[in-house]
């Protein structure tokens, strides 16, 4: 009988049961979604802003993989909110140069090890910030506030959802 052998580089077979997988798929799907909904209602204004890229990111280690350090909801609240005013600070300091970018993502993981909050995509905000375009530079220190601020909380809210869920997935 023919076995094919699983490679050394490729990871070995994913040991979480399929309504963990399902429930974390739709969880991110309805929070990302509910981000874009709730923001397009209430701040029309920012267009194709209401949800920050770094939230995709984001979704992957807050709901796939949440026993992580890097997805604590001290990382990712502070990580991103802390990155994001780097990052507006860094682009009205340099304006638009070709290290503003990777300066913006550099001291948001200086000050990330600092106030232990590394959250990968807290870098993605910093950056984002920088290279946005004239939407986001016009929005200054408000792009703290919306989008980030506010994908941050409902982000959040069902972060702590998701969390007493698998809690009680554990106890069954």
């Amino acid at each position: 009988m023919f076995t094919l052998k699983r490679p050394a580089w490729f990871p070995e077979a994913n040991h979480r049961p399929v309504r963990y997988i399902v429930l974390t798929t739709a969880i991110s799907f309805i929070c990302l979604s509910l981000i874009v909904l709730i923001c397009r209602a209430f701040l029309p204004d920012i267009g194709a802003l209401v949800l920050a890229t770094s939230m995709g990111a984001a979704a992957v280690l807050m709901f796939a993989a949440p026993a992580s350090p890097l997805a604590t909801s001290w990382a990712f609240v502070v990580g991103n909110l802390v990155s994001a005013v780097i990052g507006v600070t860094v682009f009205q300091w340099a304006g638009d140069v070709f290290w503003a970018g990777p300066l913006a993502v550099a001291a948001s993981i200086f000050v990330m090890h600092f106030l232990r909050c590394q959250h990968p995509p807290g870098g993605a905000t910093a950056l984002f910030a920088v290279i946005g375009g004239g939407q986001v530079h016009q929005l200054g220190y408000l792009y703290v506030l919306a989008p980030i601020g506010i994908n941050v909380f409902i982000f959040q809210m069902f972060v702590l959802g998701h969390r007493k869920i698998l809690a009680r997935m554990q106890q069954e």
